[in-house]
C-alpha cells in the first residue's frame, strides 16, 4: 500500500481508469455470454413453440369453418322438416302458443330431427283434426328414407308399420 501512496496523481488516475476498464470489460464479456444464452433459448422457442401456435390457429380456423358448415346443414335439415310437417310460416311462434295439433306436429318434428333409426309413435295424429292428412304424408315419406316407424293410430287400432 505504501508503494501506491508514492505514485503521482497521474499514475493513480491511470490505475483507477485501468481498474474501471478491466471491470467494465469483464461485465461486458459476462453480458455477451448471457445474451448468447438468451438467444439460444429464443431460437428454441422460435423453432419448437411458434410453429405449433401457427398450427393451433389453422386448427381453430378449420374448426370454425366446420361449425359454420354444420350450422348450415342443421338449418337446412330443420327447414326441410318444417316443410315436411307443414309448419312453414310459424317458425317464430313459441311452442306454448301453438294449438294442440301444432304442438303434436312440433313434437314429431323434434323426433324426426334426431334422425332416428326406429321411431315409435302413439296416436301421432291425435289432436290434428283436418291437419292429419297433411301430417301422414311426411311420416310415410320419412319412413321411406330409412326410418322404421310404427304408429298406433287410435286406442282401438293395432300398431301400423309405416316403413
Amino acid at each position: 500500500m505504501h508503494a501506491f501512496m508514492n505514485l503521482s496523481i497521474r499514475a493513480k488516475v491511470m490505475a483507477a481508469f485501468g481498474a474501471i476498464l478491466v471491470v467494465t470489460l469483464g461485465l461486458g464479456l459476462f453480458a455477451v455470454d448471457r445474451l448468447s444464452s438468451v438467444n439460444a433459448e429464443a431460437a428454441g422457442v422460435r423453432d419448437n413453440y411458434l410453429p405449433s401456435t401457427r398450427y393451433l390457429g389453422v386448427i381453430a380456423g378449420l374448426s370454425e369453418r366446420f361449425r359454420l358448415v354444420q350450422d348450415l346443414m342443421i338449418n337446412a335439415e330443420t327447414d326441410d322438416i318444417i316443410r315436411y310437417l307443414g309448419l312453414a310460416g310459424i317458425e317464430q311462434a313459441e311452442a306454448g302458443m301453438l294449438s294442440y295439433g301444432g304442438q303434436r306436429l312440433l313434437d314429431m318434428g323434434v323426433a324426426l330431427a334426431t334422425a332416428p333409426r326406429v321411431l315409435l309413435l302413439d296416436e301421432p295424429l291425435a289432436g290434428l283434426g283436418a291437419e292429419s292428412g297433411s301430417a301422414r304424408r311426411p311420416l310415410h315419406r320419412r319412413a321411406g328414407e330409412g326410418i322404421r316407424a310404427a304408429a298406433r293410430v287410435s286406442r282401438r287400432s293395432p300398431v301400423t308399420a309405416l316403413g
